[in-house]
């Protein structure tokens, strides 16, 4: 029977959500933070009541790929639990828990699915033990916060050391994320690309020596950063044949359409989602629902569905424009969305950085992105934010017409000059995480976006 502390802190926390709500909040962290100060063994006792647990880390495509997962799960009416605003550290783990619990309806039945920040995985995995964990990617992000990407990679490691029975879902193309379970008895199922183009390429490689014997990778393909087809000539360490694979490839800012194989089985896939980065997040979801007895096919079923997250290819109409919000919060992932722009001429572009603690201090990165491509395409550039003027400077010193720079760092004021300057339907905003959310929420008293915790 459950302690009297077990139902305060439930209750205290569905009261504090609802109360962030009202008072406009978003109420994703402070609830779970305020239960487990009540009752610490919460979320432990609330995450074992759950039939299976999906967890998703990584660099990039979190958000997204959980998002996925989720999707297909509703589509199939299997109830789910899931930290759908993005919160991924413990007490946000802990408040979409908390804010799903019903006394009547204990969600024994329910399937989680949880985005978890990479520096929180070690401790999530002791407390709320997951069936699958899904790595995307490991790229360069926060160094200030994660340190070098290689150490997160260890930490994985030992995670899948001492877990033999979780099941992990690993990008083959990402040599980082490979050699967490290389060579390790634990189940693991793989995903990758084949990509016909040569021209395909983008940015700057995080590593490029073996996880394991220092030695330098050989590439027969890259993909975007470090993943691709690899191999070391040393010890052998290579790229695994992937369970999954998408090729025949074909995307844009709108949508992506595919063809992926699976146990000797072709299907066509067409996804409202942009980018080659969500091929990698779509086919990931589709192994993590594989893993919990979910088949290919009952899983595509749904794919239609799918929708883009909040502020990742987010679209909407303002002030006669059609404004695209395409988040970048690292050189990886900002250099794949200049890629996505690059069939594009004489755009209108809005950057947006800030350099709060979630967006990571150091903005150093700044000077690894392709920005030169992105100058090549634009008629102008806005810049905003916290570091506005540091974005201005890497346009201006990388050759960019400081006669079609533009900075105002409010970024509503940012938006409008942007639009009213702009000869064209479409504006380009790239901003980081933080940058994203306040632009967001200003955007709510026009109508244009919602709460990110109601997407």
């Amino acid at each position: 029977m459950k302690s009297t502390r077990f139902y305060t802190s439930v209750l205290i926390g569905k009261l504090a959500i609802v109360s962030s709500r009202i008072f406009r909040f978003g109420g994703t962290s402070y609830p779970g933070k305020l239960a487990l100060s009540i009752y610490p063994p919460i979320l432990k006792e609330l995450g074992e009541k759950l039939r299976f647990k999906i967890f998703v880390t990584g660099t990039n495509g979190k958000t997204t790929t959980a998002r996925v997962i989720a999707t297909i799960l509703d589509g199939l009416g299997i109830d789910c639990v899931h930290n759908r605003a993005g919160a991924n550290l413990v007490r946000g783990v802990c408040t979409s828990l908390i804010e799903r619990y019903s006394f009547n309806n204990k969600f024994s039945d329910a399937v989680g699915v949880f985005e978890i920040d990479e520096a929180n995985l070690n401790l999530l995995v002791k407390e709320v033990k997951p069936d699958t964990i899904v790595i995307t990617n490991l790229f360069r992000d926060q160094l200030d916060r994660y340190g070098e990407v290689d150490k997160l990679a260890k930490t994985f490691r030992s995670i899948a050391e001492a877990n033999p029975d979780i099941t992990f879902v690993i990008n083959a193309d990402d040599p980082l994320v490979s050699s967490v379970t290389y060579n390790i008895p634990v189940n693991t199922l793989y995903f990758g690309l084949e990509y016909e183009s040569e021209d395909l390429y983008s940015g700057i490689a995080d590593i490029k020596s073996c996880p394991f014997c220092d030695e330098t990778l050989l590439y027969y393909k890259r993909y975007m950063g470090h993943q691709g087809i690899f191999e070391c000539p040393a010890c052998g360490f290579k790229r695994r044949k992937p369970d999954i694979v998408a090729y025949n490839i074909n995307s844009d800012l709108d949508n992506s359409s595919f063809d992926i194989s699976f146990k000797e089985r072709s299907f066509h896939i067409d996804t409202k989602l942009p980018g080659i980065y969500n091929i990698y997040n779509t086919i990931s979801a589709l192994l993590s629902c594989y893993s919990i007895g979910i088949s290919i096919e009952k899983s595509l079923e749904n794919i239609s569905n799918v929708r883009t997250v909040f502020g990742r290819g987010e679209r909407f109409n303002f002030k006669g424009k059609t404004v695209y919000i395409l988040l970048a919060k690292n050189p990886a992932g900002f250099n794949e969305i200049i890629r996505l722009l690059s069939n594009k001429r004489d755009i209108s572009v809005l950057l947006i950085i800030n350099d709060n603690i979630q967006d990571g201090t150091d903005v150093s990165w700044l000077w690894d992105v392709n920005f030169e491509m992105l100058m090549e395409r634009s008629r102008f550039i806005t810049v905003s934010g916290r570091r506005a003027y540091d974005m201005a400077l890497r346009l201006k010193y990388g050759g960019f017409d400081t006669e079609k720079l533009l900075v105002e760092e409010d970024s509503l004021k940012a938006l409008e000059l942007t639009i009213a300057r702009s000869d064209k339907d479409e504006i380009f905003v790239i901003p980081t995480y933080t940058a994203m959310l306040e632009l967001r929420k200003k955007l709510e008293s026009f109508g244009v976006t919602k709460g990110f915790w109601r997407d």
